[in-house]
């Protein structure tokens, strides 16, 4: 059986959201807070994008602006839909 994928709609994109670890200068890693707000992510989903946006694809490595967007569960995991001029950069690797 297939896993259910989410599809966008409109110009909007889903991203999955991506929490850097944080290290002390020393190497200790220290723990993960739900409060934190990340800005990064990687797109899972997107709908009908503005001329702008079209370079946008599903996988990219994104930065996105901190305010204007929902987040929502589906399927045990925590995304977040935005309209695609949310989205700041494209993180290259």
């Amino acid at each position: 059986m297939s896993k259910i994928k989410l599809q966008a709609v409109g110009a909007k994109v889903i991203v999955r959201p991506i929490k850097e670890e944080e290290k002390t200068k020393s190497g200790i890693i220290l723990p993960e807070s739900d409060n934190e707000k990340t800005n990064m992510g990687e797109i899972v989903a997107l709908g009908k994008l503005s001329d702008t946006y079209k370079d946008l694809k599903e996988g990219d490595k994104v930065l996105f602006s901190e305010y204007g967007y929902d987040t929502v569960e589906f399927d045990g995991e925590k995304y977040f839909v935005m309209p695609d001029n949310k989205i700041l950069a494209i993180v290259k690797d």
